[in-house]
């Protein structure tokens, strides 16, 4: 169980993931989209875990060093 100040300091960590932010996979081709932040499980594990999911419907749950964060899709580009 992480103590209040470890779980503030993860929140701030630069470049921390949300919810709905766009990314891409370093094993997987496409963008994915964020839909669910866990907390480190425990304090060997250095990693945020992530559920990606793509637009059809591949979901993973990730570590949050394995991705990158990309600009959103503008509407109407090709």
């Amino acid at each position: 169980m992480q103590t209040e100040t470890e779980q503030t300091r993860d929140q701030r960590r630069e470049g921390a993931l949300s919810v709905g932010d766009e990314v891409v996979h370093q094993g997987h081709p496409g963008r994915f989209r964020v839909v669910a932040v866990r907390p480190r499980p425990a304090m060997n594990v250095y990693s945020n875990i992530v559920t990606i999911r793509s637009d059809s419907g591949v979901e993973l749950e990730v570590l949050d060093t394995t991705v990158r964060r990309v600009p959103p899709r503008q509407q109407g580009s090709s």
